[in-house]
């Protein structure tokens, strides 16, 4: 059963809304382009993990899309959390163009715009799993026992 749908990111929106307001020749017309093109990027990524877990059966799952809570002053969000009686399944969904270098650390990206660093997605949804797992403990909602495991990374 889906709980949280997808939404397009508000930043988007507030984008979207801005651009038209602004001068033709505003210098921060192409930075809030580059930010909506790159939103819905990630957005339309999401969209495709989604269409994947449609096929979850509905009376034995919950589905969280775009979880976004509240950590003592900060926010976390996770993409897609899947929920059972049996596990708590955290999705990191990453939508790149180019060519991916993947390592221990982090993992690079080559474009036709140059070449860009980001944090290992498996090093972020390991960050989330702790954070969640403090969110729960913070509101006395019981979760499964951590048991390490090795990542799982699909292409």
């Amino acid at each position: 059963m889906i709980i949280m749908p997808r939404l397009i990111p508000i930043i988007v929106h507030f984008g979207l809304a801005l651009v038209p307001r602004l001068y033709g020749n505003h210098p921060k017309i192409p930075l809030i382009e580059k930010d909506i093109r790159r939103f819905m990027s990630g957005y339309r990524g999401e969209v495709t993990t989604d269409f994947h877990s449609q096929f979850l059966d509905d009376k034995n799952h919950s589905i969280f899309r775009g979880l976004r809570l509240l950590n003592g002053h900060h926010h976390f969000q996770i993409d897609t959390a899947i929920l059972s009686r049996k596990y708590l399944l955290l999705l990191e969904t990453k939508n790149n163009s180019g060519d991916l270098h993947i390592d221990q650390e982090q993992f690079s990206q080559t474009s036709s715009y140059g070449e860009k660093g980001y944090k290992h997605p498996i090093i972020q949804v390991n960050e989330h799993r702790d954070k969640l797992h403090a969110w729960l403990k913070s509101h006395h909602l019981h979760h499964s026992p951590r048991r390490p495991q090795p990542p799982i990374c699909t292409h």
